[in-house]
C-alpha cells in the first residue's frame, strides 16, 4: 500500500504534465496556427486614413487559409492594404503563381515590399509579383519609390530611407523593424514591418525566438510610430503558440 501511494504521488503530476503538453501541441499545430485575428489600432483620435497591415504569408499551398484571409480583408473598410514581405519561402517558388492568383482577389489597392525570402525565392519572376499588385490598384515597391495614395491623403515609401522629404501623412514599408532606428526625426509618421512573426512560439518564461527588441505590436521611436505585425504564416515549424496570425487595421 505504501508503495502504491508513493507511485500515485509521482504518477499523477507526471501524467498531468504530459496531458498539458499534448493539449498545447494540438492547440499550436491545429488551432492557433490558422486562427486569424483582426486587431484595430487607433493612432489618431480623428483618423483620416485607415489601412490594413499584413506580412509574412509564407504560402505553402494552403489555399483555404489564404482565401479566408483575403475574404476577411475584403470585408474590412479600409483605404489600402500594406504588405511587408515574404510571400513565399526560399525553395518554394512553385507556390508563387497560386499565391498571387489568390491575393489578386483583394478588393483594395495592395502595396508591398519584399522580405528576405522574397529576395531569395522570387528572382526572375518578380514581374509576376509586380503585375499582381498593380492589378489591385496598388504597387510592389522597389528602392526609393514614393507613391501618393488615397487622393493625396498620404504617401507610401518602399524600403529605402534615402533622400525622403516629409509630406502629409508619410508611411514607410520595410520588412525589418529595426529600420525605424535609421530614419531621421520627423521624416515618417508610421513605419510598418514584419519579419519577427511575433516570436511565433511563445512559451511563458522561455524566449525561443526573441532576437528583435521590436517583437510585435505598436512602438514609438522619436516622432514615428512603428507597427510590427506577428504575420500570417509560419516559418520552420508549422505552428503558433500564444501568437495568433493577425490582420492589423490601423487608423491614423
Amino acid at each position: 500500500m505504501h508503495y502504491r501511494r508513493i507511485l500515485r504521488l509521482f504518477l499523477i503530476p507526471i501524467v498531468s504534465f504530459l496531458a498539458i503538453v499534448v493539449i498545447c501541441l494540438l492547440y499550436g499545430f491545429f488551432i492557433e496556427v490558422r486562427w486569424l485575428k483582426i486587431k484595430t489600432i487607433n493612432i489618431s483620435d480623428t483618423p483620416s486614413i485607415r489601412l490594413i497591415h499584413i506580412s509574412d504569408i509564407h504560402y505553402k499551398g494552403d489555399k483555404t487559409y489564404l482565401k479566408r484571409l483575403v475574404s476577411q480583408i475584403n470585408d474590412i473598410p479600409a483605404d489600402i492594404v500594406c504588405f511587408t514581405g515574404d510571400l513565399i519561402e526560399a525553395g518554394d517558388i512553385h507556390f508563387l503563381p497560386e499565391c498571387l492568383d489568390i491575393i489578386l482577389s483583394i478588393n483594395k489597392p495592395l502595396y508591398g515590399v519584399g522580405g528576405n525570402h522574397d529576395t531569395w525565392a522570387v528572382g526572375e519572376r518578380l514581374n509576376q509579383v509586380e503585375t499582381c499588385f498593380e492589378r489591385t490598384g496598388g504597387k510592389w515597391f522597389s528602392n526609393n519609390m514614393v507613391i501618393s495614395f488615397d487622393n493625396g491623403k498620404g504617401t507610401l515609401v518602399g524600403e529605402s530611407l534615402d533622400d525622403v522629404s516629409k509630406s502629409n501623412t508619410q508611411v514607410l514599408l520595410n520588412h525589418y523593424p529595426t529600420a525605424v532606428e535609421r530614419i531621421t526625426e520627423d521624416s515618417f509618421d508610421l513605419v510598418l514591418a514584419g519579419h519577427t512573426h511575433g516570436g511565433q512560439i511563445n512559451i511563458p518564461f522561455f524566449k525561443i525566438n526573441n532576437k528583435s527588441k521590436y517583437q510585435r505590436g505598436l512602438y514609438k521611436h522619436n516622432e514615428a510610430y512603428l507597427h510590427v505585425t506577428p504575420g500570417i504564416g509560419t516559418y520552420f515549424i508549422n505552428a503558433r503558440f500564444l501568437c495568433r496570425p493577425e490582420i492589423s487595421v490601423i487608423a491614423m
